[in-house]
C-alpha cells in the first residue's frame, strides 16, 4: 500500500498594510465623483416621481373614460325609453 503523507501548509504571509495615498488630484477626483453620484441620485428621484405622476394620470384617464362610457350608456337607455 502507498503511504499517504500529510501536506504541510505554507505559512501565511503577513499582509502589508495599505498605505494611505493622498494628493490634490485624487482629492479633486473624489469630490467630482461624489458630486456626480449626488446628481445621479437626484435625477433618479425626479424620474421616479415623473413615472408615478404618469401612472396616476393614466389611471385617472381610464376612470374618466369608464365614467363617460357609463354616462353615455345611461343617456342612451333613457333616450330609448322615451
Amino acid at each position: 500500500m502507498a503511504k499517504v503523507k500529510a501536506k504541510k501548509k505554507a505559512s501565511a504571509k503577513k499582509k502589508t498594510a495599505a498605505k494611505k495615498v493622498s494628493s490634490p488630484a485624487l482629492t479633486k477626483a473624489n469630490a467630482a465623483v461624489a458630486k456626480l453620484e449626488k446628481e445621479a441620485k437626484a435625477a433618479s428621484k425626479s424620474v421616479n416621481a415623473a413615472k408615478k405622476k404618469a401612472a396616476a394620470a393614466k389611471k385617472k384617464a381610464a376612470k374618466l373614460k369608464t365614467a363617460a362610457s357609463k354616462k353615455a350608456a345611461k343617456s342612451s337607455q333613457n333616450a330609448a325609453r322615451k
